[in-house]
């Protein structure tokens, strides 16, 4: 599904621009964050074909924390999760919240959705080989290929607007859980070893985690990251 709009009548959102909160939102206002106007905005699960400058686009997730049924009683909902414009011929993420039931709820950005590696990342480590990073049959898989650290790193994101990353996933069995980490660095790092502004550990079994990042208020870059020939699975990573 593809809503590509500048607005309308019947249409139960409204898309509002700047760098203040709304005064007296009404439900399901989404305010982006934005010193640039906003020309239109787009909502899809596939990146727009033919952007202008000021677009917006929201990109469809399964996870979504903010839902919004389009027309009311119509019964077809978007599902906004990454926000991004369109500013000097490409796209920059850009925070975003959807006001409901009396509060603002901030969009996620999604890193990894089951099966999927969606946002950019790359690959450190220590020796000659990079570790394996893979997508499919509903998860991803890291796992290191001759020992040393090694991780897969996204970013440079502003995490300013967000206060967990969010982590599924887990160790596998009989691996040193203890040297299998989820962290955020404040600058690109070569070695995932390398000190970070925040980390938690990751242990064997499936299991949901959130390290808290809302003491950190600047770009930042985060991943999993490993050592020796470990590895683990992961379902989910996200900013919220």
């Amino acid at each position: 599904m593809v809503l590509n709009m500048t607005g309308g009548g019947g249409i139960n959102l409204t898309v509002v621009g700047g760098t203040t909160v709304p005064a007296s939102p009404k439900e399901n206002t989404i305010w982006v964050n934005t010193s640039t106007a906003i020309s239109s905005y787009v909502m899809s699960v596939t990146e727009p074909e033919s952007p202008v400058a000021g677009m917006v686009w929201f990109c469809y997730r399964s996870g979504s924390l903010a839902p919004i049924e389009v027309v009311k009683n119509s019964g077809i909902w978007a599902y906004p999760a990454d926000c991004q414009q369109y500013v000097n011929g490409a796209w920059v993420f850009k925070p975003a919240s959807v006001y409901q039931s009396g509060k603002w709820i901030s969009l996620t950005i999604t890193a990894i959705e089951p099966g999927k590696i969606v946002l950019p990342y790359y690959l450190t480590t220590t020796l000659n080989k990079n570790p394996s990073f893979t997508a499919g049959n509903g998860y991803t898989t890291l796992k290191g290929n001759e020992g040393g650290y090694a991780g897969a790193i996204f970013g440079p994101i502003d995490v300013t607007p967000f206060k967990t990353l969010h982590f599924r996933g887990g160790a596998a069995t009989n691996d040193n859980a203890a040297a299998i980490l989820l962290k955020i660095w404040g600058g690109r790092v070569t070695n995932s070893n390398a000190s970070g502004l925040a980390q938690i550990q990751i242990k064997t079994g499936t299991a949901d985690y959130d390290l808290d990042i809302s003491g950190i208020n600047q770009t930042a870059y985060f991943g999993p990251t490993l050592s020796y020939n470990y590895s683990m699975t992961i379902y989910e990573l996200e900013l919220r």
